[in-house]
């Protein structure tokens, strides 16, 4: 994709190098997402203009068509969240959090982070090489453990929110922490899941992780499951 300058853009088309698009926020959450697959080294901060520009469409009221106008959703949020993921900031973690939190402070819009938001932040913490990464992950995903006893029913962890908060305190030598990490997951799953997927879960998580074995109780009973072997035993 052309890099969006926003230059010579009037209240109906957006500026994209030479040329010019009549959009609405469909098309800024096309380029948003072309930019978070696209491999290129700028692709994150092409995703933060295009967000950008749309909250200054937003915040001056311009109407791009008879019956819309152009304001990020929670969507448009988290395939930017997406794009710092994938952009291998050292800090995309803290990036990542900070569009989370211009989301939730948008005074115009009620928007409200789900599932995948939150996900993409804490990929975006256990992909960077911050300090703060495992403690941030882990803070993150425990909010929504929170949400959804609260009865949100737009967040809920998933497999690979789990996973990632493990990868990051794994990646910072934290194996006691990547241990109750995975039995806190594994009790959780085992809770929702049947036996064959928490197998897969267990499979995931432990990657890498040596062949000796994990003990653990969940509200079902004792449980104990091989990292190396791929055994898996419960009481």
């Amino acid at each position: 994709p052309r890099r969006p300058d926003g230059e010579g853009s009037d209240n109906n088309n957006l500026s994209l190098g030479g040329g010019t698009l009549k959009v609405d926020k469909r098309t800024f959450d096309w380029l948003i997402d072309a930019w978070a697959y696209s491999g290129e080294s700028d692709a994150a901060d092409n995703a933060l203009t295009l967000l950008s520009r749309m909250e200054q469409l937003r915040d001056s009221n311009i109407a791009l068509s008879h019956d819309s106008v152009v304001s990020p959703d929670v969507k448009s949020y988290t395939k930017v969240a997406n794009a710092i993921a994938r952009s291998g900031w050292a800090d995309a973690g803290e990036r990542a959090e900070h569009v989370l939190n211009r989301m939730i402070n948008d005074d115009v819009n009620d928007l409200h982070p789900n599932t995948y938001t939150y996900t993409y932040v804490i990929d975006a913490y256990a992909r960077s090489s911050s300090a703060k990464a495992p403690h941030a992950a882990q803070r993150l995903i425990d909010h929504m453990e929170l949400l959804r006893s609260r009865g949100d029913t737009d967040v809920r962890p998933t497999t690979r929110a789990w996973n990632s908060v493990i990868a990051a305190w794994a990646g910072w030598k934290g194996e006691e922490m990547v241990k109750k990490t995975l039995l806190r997951a594994l009790n959780f799953y085992l809770n929702i899941c049947s036996l064959y997927l928490l197998l897969i879960l267990c499979t995931q998580f432990t990657k890498g992780m040596g062949t000796h074995w994990f003990w653990g109780r969940s509200s079902r009973g004792l449980f104990g499951y091989h990292g190396g072997a791929g055994e898996y035993h419960r009481e």
